[in-house]
């Protein structure tokens, strides 16, 4: 149907019942008699706002987020399947069921606090995750107490044990929920807002909020999570995420960004792709590098790129950089978040493992199974004073949610709580959802690898290790390690195997990037000496 019936249509459609058995027909004769009434005029027409002389078509807000058109797929053929899923460990079958010593009518035991999974029946014991308050375990073997458990040790599946200290009889079933809970279609697992200018006051509870007895101040620019609301005497207050009262016109409400990098086998793409900022007007399309102007892309869309290409533009200095991401349409490359392929995998991945290169130089990560790419997005790594590390790591510890202060970065002062989806790579720095800024694609953490919120999910349900229903995190080890993340700084740079990702690499390749390393660290010690020399 051309748009001139689909127009036609509403219009028909949206007269009153009585009068469209009337008027109807007529309605439709006039609008079809119109015709260019409900329909764009042409491209070269003074009446369309959409198009200027000077910078060609501008397409639509909210458009595909790549041309799909003539495209031809790059991609080598799919060859890793569907991972298998992790395994639990068996249960121990010369134990006797913790069911034995419980009342008859006991179907699960329902968690009454935090609970600590220990890798063995003892409070010495590794840690292999937490689970969650009010969670419901299924009955399983059991281990009399010790070792600072005073009942029972009971182990859970896919693997560790728990002190029954704190397991409460219930007639329930089981009851596991991913963490954290959320309602449907939701990818954060709150409302956020930041606090104004002059701080807030803290109450502990509605009794102090009503005589304004407050217990403590939080400053101006840190961002608390809601988790109700409460009117006290006709003012509104936010209890937030760790049970205080703050009153609500003290707080400015807070939209994170819902950007979401891009799934590489649906778009059929491969590497290298091209990622757009330009939130304003879109980037500029050009027939050639430096030439006419065609049409403007939209913010945030990906582009295949298929060669690059460096001109000398006239008052300026330097050569600037395009990208063909098309038959004959160029793009600046400044413009774009660019993602490229890694000459080498880690040394020792197996087929098909997965793992995360990450760029900080193009700010850009990419997912891989074996050599194959299969998702993209921008980051924020971090700034000069706090720098991301360098070198090839397996993630040690996964978290639903948690907090972050400045005592896990530096002496800048900062509290963010609730930080969705953290993978822990590095002592305090990891990959997680950054839900108080959408600065994608410049250095501004204090050196976490900070995600849009969507990718930082995308991410943790895709990494290893995979964190249990009910469970709050998860530990990795070296027999049930996590994937590996490789940080450099350009794709090419040789970095070191970093923490207990040393362990599982093949020795020779732990000895050859330690020596590539200090040779690169000695060669960049010699410039600096020489620069200073000069002065």
């Amino acid at each position: 149907m051309s748009r001139t019936g689909i127009c036609a249509r509403i219009a028909y459609t949206t007269v009153p019942m009585r009068s469209l058995r009337r008027f109807g027909p007529l309605v439709l004769a006039v609008l079809l008699s119109l015709g260019g009434a409900c329909t764009r005029k042409p491209a070269d027409s003074k009446g369309n706002k959409n198009t200027d002389p000077n910078l060609g078509n501008v397409p639509e807000p909210g458009g595909p987020l790549a041309r799909k058109g003539s495209h031809k797929s790059r991609r080598a053929e799919r060859k890793c399947g569907v991972p298998k899923v992790e395994i639990a460990e068996p249960m121990p079958t010369d134990l006797p069921n913790i069911k034995e010593r419980l009342p008859k009518f006991a179907r699960t035991l329902k968690v009454m606090r935090k609970l600590t999974v220990r890798r063995k029946p003892s409070t010495q014991g590794a840690p292999e995750g937490e689970i969650k308050r009010y969670s419901r375990l299924a009955l399983a073997s059991y281990v009399t107490g010790r070792d600072g458990c005073r009942k029972y040790w009971m182990r859970v599946s896919p693997r560790g044990w728990v002190c029954g200290d704190y397991l409460q009889a219930d007639r329930r079933g089981q009851l596991m929920r991913t963490q954290p809970i959320m309602k449907p279609g939701r990818y954060l697992p709150g409302r956020y807002a930041w606090v104004r200018k002059g701080g807030a006051k803290l109450y502990p509870n509605r009794q102090a909020a009503a005589d304004d007895k407050p217990s403590g101040n939080i400053d101006a620019g840190f961002i608390v999570r809601w988790k109700k609301t409460v009117s006290l005497k006709g003012v509104a207050f936010w209890q937030n995420s760790k049970h205080y009262l703050i009153k609500a016109s003290r707080l400015l409400r807070h939209r994170p960004s819902d950007y979401q990098g891009a799934d590489l086998r649906a778009l059929d793409y491969d590497l290298p792709v091209a990622i757009v900022r330009a939130k304003r007007k879109g980037a500029a399309i050009y027939d050639r590098p430096g030439g006419k102007i065609l049409e403007r892309v939209v913010h945030h869309s990906v582009h295949e790129i298929f060669e690059s290409k460096r001109i000398k533009e006239p008052r300026k200095k330097l050569r600037t950089k395009f990208y063909r991401i098309g038959e004959g349409r160029w793009i600046r490359a400044r413009r774009v978040i660019s993602a490229w392929p890694s000459p080498k995998i880690p040394p020792g991945l197996k087929p098909c493992e997965r793992w995360v290169e990450i760029v900080v130089d193009h700010q850009s990560l990419v997912a891989y199974e074996g050599t194959e790419p299969v998702y993209v997005t921008m980051i924020t790594s971090g700034d000069k004073r706090h720098p991301t590390k360098y070198g090839i790591f397996r993630m040690w510890w996964k978290k639903a949610q948690t907090d972050m202060t400045s005592s896990m970065a530096g002496a800048e002062r900062y509290r963010v709580d609730d930080v969705p989806w953290a993978q822990f790579f590095y002592l305090g720095q990891a990959l997680h959802g950054a839900y108080w800024h959408s600065d994608w694609g410049n250095r501004r953490s204090h050196g976490c690898i900070n995600l849009a919120p969507k990718d930082a999910k995308w991410l943790y349900d895709w990494t290893r290790p995979h964190v249990p229903d009910g469970w709050l995190s998860r530990y990795a080890d070296e027999k049930n390690p996590g994937t590996i993340v490789r940080v450099r700084h350009k794709v090419d740079h040789e970095v070191p195997f970093l923490r207990y990702s040393r362990k599982l690499a093949p020795p020779e390749a732990v000895k050859r990037l330690d020596e590539a390393y200090q040779e690169r660290m000695r060669q960049k010690t010699i410039r600096m000496m020489q620069l200073r020399d000069k002065k």
